[in-house]
């Protein structure tokens, strides 16, 4: 199949689906999950930064960079790169000491891994610029490079001399898969376009102080458009909103694939439309079933991911033929786990035993072929005379578990779905159970207030587009006696009526106290009174013995509060400070 441009198109669907803040791409291939991408609102992956050197760490050979206020950055001697902008060298070949920087000194950084857990974002200074077909590294590098997954030698060999004829001098060029059937001039137009950018960056560097923000990195959804366009016939996005920023952004770089996308407005999720939703249920559980009854158990701790291969209850027949043909299944299926979860480091395979060299020979071939369809690179390390094979793959950003998951409060161990997957989730049940119901009959929704939280963070435009996809009024109510994974919806006035009577009213007093769970942690805050979230004013927290507000607005999804004039003594002077901060700093 080609387009109108001649470019070969691929079957599958991109899906793009974006949700209380968050991003999810897709791509599926005849209905099958490939590759999903998720993105929150608060990316920090590729923007570049003049920082501030906070302190050094000469034990470990690092450095805190200061990013912006109250966002810091760790950077490892190993991602000095020699002659970048603010670190000093005296040799490109000797390798850069921690101590050759000052505390209190300027220096250009870019973020290559988000934050995990209590871990600050891991910084560079080798940066890194993503055009539509070729990514230009302005620091660190002087040669070019093709992707691994473009395997023809002379396609290899010709986009190398494009690329060769425009590097600028101290400059390295990657070729994307992307390029394989470009020319020389949109290659060339494309690294002259991440030239601009980096001489911009230099420019701002210079004229700006610092810490500051230099360069955002393009959105998922535009990377996605560059670097999946070629293998759908359709790109499919649920928002109006980012719609028209990416017909946009087609209409300007690629106007063949602007007549591929298209806006769902369906009152079903996207996601549960295309079955994808499952698919990454699935993707999140630790066993995986295969075609044949077997399956295989993956299992991730801090050093590595472990994956073991079953034959389940596949046992008729020849057990030679039987251990051949699920591991052959279950070559493939970790191979699409591998991309779908974003596991990286070292995964250890034990695949069921086999007697046959050959048949280890035929399933080394087949997880290579497998594995050579990921965009990131992994490399088969060893394979034993016992069945154990050794994988290495590159860290790209956090993994599907790191996104969804977190440990439990309960146990410290185990993970269970963060209250934003939750909420996620509830989103999508209340979509799906509102499609089923006539319109205009309101809905009623009760959940962990830790679960309603992050729908309240996400903004009231989000909750009017919520109900305008649901073509209903929503009404939220908290309650600590449901789990965190527990929600309840229902529909129509009896549904509404004991809630409405528990509900708080407008008028009435309530204490805050010291200890006091607020939801959740960052602002806006809210505290839970009777059946209700309450938006608290800014900059309040628990730390005064006991605060008390007056409830002036009690609505659908929350209720608002504000200072009671009278207070007990002790928290007077605390919360009029309080006050000074968030009506406008110092007194006039």
């Amino acid at each position: 199949m080609a387009d109108d441009d001649g470019m070969r198109v691929g079957e599958g669907l991109l899906l793009i689906s974006v949700c209380m803040g968050q991003v999810w791409v897709a791509l599926t291939i005849s209905g099958r999950l490939e590759k999903l991408e998720v993105e929150g609102a608060h990316k920090l992956t590729g923007n570049i930064y003049k920082g501030v050197v906070e302190r050094l760490a000469p034990a470990i050979d690092a450095a805190f960079v200061k990013l912006e206020e109250g966002v810091y950055g760790f950077l490892q001697a190993g991602d000095l790169a020699p002659n970048s902008i603010g670190v000093e060298t005296v040799s490109r070949l000797a390798r850069i000491q921690i101590d050759s920087l000052r505390p209190g000194q300027s220096i250009l950084v870019q973020v290559v891994h988000e934050p995990r857990g209590q871990k600050c974002p891991r910084l560079t200074t080798r940066i890194s610029l993503r055009g539509r077909f070729t990514g230009l590294i302005a620091q660190g590098a002087d040669h070019s490079s093709v992707s691994h997954t473009i395997t023809n030698v002379r396609v290899r060999e010709r986009l190398l001399r494009i690329v060769e004829k425009y590097r600028p001098l101290d400059c390295g060029v990657h070729v994307f898969p992307e390029a394989a059937e470009r020319n020389e001039n949109e290659i060339a137009n494309d690294i002259r376009e991440l030239v601009k950018i980096w001489h911009d960056i230099v420019f701002r560097y210079k004229s700006t102080s610092a810490p500051s923000l230099l360069y955002r990195s393009p959105s998922l959804i535009e990377r996605s458009l560059f670097s999946m366009a070629h293998k759908v016939s359709e790109i499919i996005i649920d928002s109006p909103e980012h719609y028209e920023r990416l017909l946009a952004v087609a209409m300007q770089h690629l106007p063949y694939v602007a007549s591929r996308i298209k806006l769902y407005d369906s009152p079903t999720p996207l996601f549960d439309a295309y079955g994808v939703s499952k698919q990454v249920e699935t993707a999140l559980s630790k066993v995986v079933k295969l075609p044949s009854g077997g399956y295989i158990v993956i299992e991730t701790t801090e050093a590595l991911t472990s994956v073991d291969v079953n034959t389940g209850h596949m046992l008729v027949g020849d057990p030679r033929e039987i251990a051949l043909h699920v591991n052959m299944e279950a070559a493939e299926e970790l191979a699409r786990q591998l991309r779908i979860r974003n596991i990286s480091g070292l995964i250890i395979v034990d695949f069921v035993d086999m007697p046959s060299s050959h048949s280890w020979v035929r399933l080394q071939e087949r997880l290579q072929r497998e594995l050579s369809l990921d965009e990131v690179e992994t490399r088969i390390m060893t394979l034993s005379p016992t069945g154990v094979v050794e994988l290495t793959r590159q860290r790209h950003g956090l993994s599907l578990e790191e996104l969804l998951m977190e440990p439990c409060e309960h146990c410290g161990n185990g993970k269970v779905p963060s209250a934003l997957t939750i909420a996620l989730k509830l989103w999508r049940e209340l979509l799906l159970e509102s499609s089923l119901r006539p319109a205009d009959v309101d809905a009623v929704v009760c959940a962990h207030p830790k679960v309603i939280a992050p729908l309240l963070q996400a903004g009231e435009e989000e909750l009017e587009r919520l109900e305008s996809i649901a073509q209903r009024k929503i009404w939220l109510f908290a309650s600590r006696s449901l789990r965190r994974d527990q929600f309840e919806i229902a529909f129509g006035e009896d549904a509404l009526k004991p809630y409405l009577e528990a509900e708080p009213k407008e008028g009435e007093q309530f204490d805050l106290r010291a200890g006091d769970e607020l939801y959740p942690s960052e602002a806006p805050k809210f505290a839970l009174f009777k059946n209700k979230l309450v938006r608290l004013p800014e900059g309040i927290g628990v730390e005064t013995p006991r605060i008390s507000f007056k409830l002036e607005r009690v609505g659908r999804w929350f209720a608002e509060a504000t200072w009671m004039p009278s207070v007990e003594p002790v928290a007077k002077n605390e919360i009029d400070a309080l006050k000074l901060k968030t009506e406008g700093g110092e007194a006039r």
